[in-house]
Parts: C-alpha cells; structure tokens; sequence
C-alpha cells in the first residue's frame, strides 16, 4: 500500500510539474497530458461491451494521467441505454468507485491522499466544466471515505471521532450533489448516489423519493431500485411493506411491455437474515416471489439467475425450486433440507406433495430484530474500505 501511493504521489506531481506553473488552473489545459486516442471498447462474443475490461487499475490509470477526454469517453458506453453490456447493473457506480477500491489507504496515509484527491477534482472541474463526471467520482470518494471510517461493524461500535467523520463527509458528498444538480441530473449515478446517502442516515421517506425521481429520468436504469432494495429493511429503518411496494413500482414503471421478473430481483437485492425469516414466516409471500423468478429464468436462462433464484428458494425453504435449480446449476440432485441447512424445526416446507398447503411452521428461535443483534460482525479496523 505504501509503495502504490509513493507511486501515485510521483505520478500526480509530475503532472502537475507539467501544468501551469502558477497556483491558477488552466482550464482548458490542465495537464500537459499524452495525445488520447478514443477508441470503441472490446465487445463479448455475443456482441455486448464487455464492462469487465473497465477494471480497477484501469481506471485508476487514466485518473492518474487525467485522461478526462478517455474517462467520459468511457462513461458514455456505459450510460447509453443504445449501447449492448455484458452486466448492466452497477456498472457504473463500479466504475466511479474504482479509485477508491485501489487507494483505500490505512489511517496514516488518508489524509495526504485527501489532498491530492481533492487538488485534482477541482483540476478535473475546470477542465470540464460541465460534466456531472468529476463531481460523481468525488461524491463517491467522499462516501467511500466516511465509510472506511464507520467500518463494517454497528455505528455503536464505532468511535465518536470515527462516527462524526462518516456523518461529516457523507454530508459533504451530498452538497457537492445538491451544488451539481444541473449537470449530474443527467446521470443515472445520480439518483443512485443520492438514493445510498439517505439510506445511511435512515431516511426511508427520502429514498422513495429519488427512486421516483430517478426512474422518472431514467426509467429503464433498474439499478436505482436494486440500491434502494436493502435500505428499506427493518434493520436500516424502513419496513417490508415498502420493500415489497418498490418491487411492485419496479415492474409497473418497467413499461408497457415490462416483466414481471423485477419483481423477484429488487427483493432478492435485499436478502438478509432478517428478509429469510419474514419470508419463513409469511409463506403467503413466496408464490408471488417464485412466478417472478420463473420469468427470470424463462427470459434470461443465465448460471447467475439461476444460482439467485436457489438461494431465494433456500430462503423460503422451497424443496421443489432448490431441486430444480440445484440440478440446472451443479447437474445433480440434492437433498434441500441438507443443502440449504434448514433447521430441524421449522417445517415449512414448499414440495410438490403438499403444495398449496403447507406444513406448520414451528415457533422461530430468534425473531428478526434478536437474529440481527445478535450477528457476529467483525468491525474492520479504521481506515479500511466499507464501500456500501
């Protein structure tokens, strides 16, 4: 980590001994930077762009040589709903968030990063004045940052100092967003952005209204629904009703000719303890749940949406979905009880033999709210990456 940000410091400064010598930013030359040449990403056998080529150390590069005229180039494949990719969803928050995921330096060397980070973000402003681009990858380091901050553990766990510099810099990211509405209302990213920053504070009532924002703007970027999907847990103060209500706005906004596929995929985003022993209580839910994973299926017959719809028919404790998928995805035959580990005395079992009717299910252990508190989380150590 040392070494890769000496490396980084050696590279920015020389590029920056490259610009105007004076503390005033040239707006249209920045950098004194190489010729950049825009060319068409590589495309997947069946067509698509394929987004894994924007990886990490990729990106991190071009931000490096601020290569702003490449990274817009870029960003427009993975924006344009005209363009083809091999994976949609979180493309482009992955990519706006790939610095981070390369600095994500430790406590000694935050703040020096801090500087050089913010020096080129306001280089990268004046050089593209009107792009929501560097305003999005700053709101996405500063959201990084106040996370690497809180940990991975409860706020309670956290340290006063720790826990006022996550409120601190995840509040400075959403004024940069508010002081960039014009031009980052463009984005998709967004609605996302602002989607994630109320569902850190519990702001339930707030996130319903920039996914409507959003899909109102961008109403075939179903990624805005799959980032809502967690924060409307119980746990991070929301409720099911509301989870249950975005995965019905999902597929009645998907378009006259929509699936009804959404529906199982934003509930699927939000698999949680606390979502498998709704479901094992409430069996009435899962019927819905399993036609809208058939329909995913049947339409996008992928290993992936395979595995997704085994791990929600473990969930719900489905034996006729685990089997089926189970021998789609591994080509074998499984007993479900001993494949998805489901406890002895809950019989709620969906199978052919009994279904529609089902088996009692026996008193829960644990409800939701104790099974949460009483999870085993580790907390990180301060200075690393959460990255929600």
């Amino acid at each position: 980590m040392i070494k890769l940000i000496y490396t980084f410091t050696a590279i920015f400064f020389m590029a920056m001994a490259a610009s105007p010598a004076s503390a005033q930013v040239d707006a249209k030359a920045p950098f004194k930077q190489p010729a950049q040449v825009l060319k068409d990403p590589p495309l997947t056998p069946d067509g698509k762009i394929d987004v894994s080529r924007f990886t990490d150390g990729h990106t991190w590069f071009l931000w490096q040589m601020a290569h702003f005229d490449t990274i817009e180039h870029e960003i427009k494949f993975l924006t344009d709903p005209s363009f083809r990719l091999s994976n949609r969803n979180f493309a482009l928050r992955d990519y706006l968030s790939s610095t981070w995921k390369i600095i994500s330096p430790d406590y000694e060397h935050l703040e020096t990063v801090d500087k050089m980070w913010r020096q080129a973000y306001r280089i990268w402003v004046a050089a593209k004045p009107n792009s929501p681009t560097p305003h999005l990858f700053h709101a996405y380091y500063l959201k990084s940052k106040g996370w690497s901050y809180h940990g991975d553990g409860f706020a309670r766990d956290a340290s006063d100092f720790d826990m006022n510099m996550f409120v601190t810099l995840l509040k400075e990211a959403k004024q940069v967003l508010e002081n960039c509405q014009k031009v980052c209302s463009e984005s998709p990213e967004y609605y996302r952005l602002l989607v994630n920053l109320a569902g850190a504070g519990g702001r339930t009532a707030l996130i319903m209204t920039h996914v409507k924002e959003g899909i109102a703007r961008f109403p075939h970027d179903h990624s805005i629904y799959m980032t809502a999907a967690n924060f409307l847990l119980p746990i991070w103060g929301g409720s099911f009703k509301q989870l249950f209500e975005l995965a019905e706005l999902a597929v009645k906004t998907s378009g006259k000719n929509g699936s009804d596929l959404l529906y199982s995929v934003v509930i699927g985003n939000a698999r949680h303890e606390v979502l498998t022993v709704h479901l094992r209580r409430n069996p009435k839910l899962w019927p819905r749940i399993k036609n809208s994973l058939e329909a995913l299926v049947t339409e996008v017959p992928e290993g992936s949406n395979r595995r997704f719809y085994l791990d929600l028919a473990c969930d719900a404790m489905d034996a006729d979905g685990v089997q089926r998928m189970h021998a789609l995805v591994y080509k074998q035959d499984v007993d479900p009880a001993k494949f998805c580990r489901w406890p002895v005395a809950a019989q709620n079992v969906n199978d052919k033999s009994n279904a529609p009717a089902q088996r009692e299910l026996g008193p829960p252990e644990l409800t939701p709210e104790e099974l949460h508190r009483r999870r085993d989380v580790p907390r990180k150590a301060g200075g690393q990456s959460s990255l929600r």
